[in-house]
This record gives structure tokens, sequence and C-alpha cells, in this order.
């Protein structure tokens, strides 16, 4: 007779650990939690769909008050990639950007204000024709979505 443990069964209800302190407030997030001296951090995301990088000013970001450090992919050290089963994501876009909302800096600053976050500023190049390839494949998918 086997003496092992039993670990469940699909489709069984399973009591998460942090569950209760979660829907009773009591559980305390990243974003709740705060320290003196503790700084913040911003990522500046992408307006666009696909477009190349000209170049990118983070001078105005650097002259804010209490702002240490803006960070572009020239300031990743080692290898600029990651990803879970092969390392094709940039940490912050190198050149380009291939969808909206991709990083493409990094803003560290004493304290979120009222003013708003590190603002550097991205000259982007749009790359029309890729826009309006995607917003036609879009179009082709809802049109043989309905007719089905």
């Amino acid at each position: 007779m086997s003496t092992a443990p039993v670990l469940g069964w699909i489709g069984e209800r399973v009591r998460r650990a942090d569950g209760v302190p979660k829907t009773t407030g009591e559980f305390e997030y990243a974003s709740d939690l705060q320290a003196a001296g503790m700084l913040w951090g911003h990522t500046l995301r992408s307006p666009h769909s696909h477009a190349r990088i000209r170049n990118i000013d983070i001078g105005e970001a650097l002259s804010m008050p209490g702002v240490h450090a803006v960070l572009t992919h020239h300031d990743v050290p080692g290898e600029k990639f990651y990803g879970l089963e092969f390392a094709d994501q940039p940490v912050l876009a190198i050149y380009r950007v291939l969808y909206h909302g991709e990083a493409v800096a990094a803003g560290v600053r004493d304290a979120i204000t009222p003013s708003g976050n590190v603002h550097a500023t991205p000259d982007y190049q749009r790359h029309i024709a890729g826009v309006l390839a995607m917003r036609a494949i879009g179009a082709a998918d809802q049109r043989a979505h309905h007719a089905a």
C-alpha cells in the first residue's frame, strides 16, 4: 500500500494563500509600499504600433528637479534581449517599436509629483504601410467572424 500524499485532482478548488488578505484589503502591493529616500520609476511607452526611433532626447528629463536617471537601450548592460523561451524581446526598444505600449525609455526620480513623470522625447518615424496592413487584416478578420 502506497503512503504517497494525495496532491489533488483536476477541478479541485484550491484556496490561495494570498486570497483572503487580497480580498480583505490587508495585502500590501508593491505600489502601496513606501520608504524614506525611496526612488520611483516610470516607463515611457510607445504611442505607435510600428515606428522607427530616429532619436530619443533625454535632456529635458535629466534637467527636471529630482530626476536621478533616464535610461534608453544604450544604458542596458550586457544582453539587451530577454524572453521565456527565446531571448527575442528587447528590454527597451532598439531603433524601432513593434507594438503600441512597447517600453522605449525608463526614468527614476525622487517622488511622484502632480506635474507628472519623467519626460523623454522620442522622435518617431511611423510606418504607415504596416499600420494600414494591420488594419486591413483586422477588418478582414472581423468580416470573416461576422460571416460565420
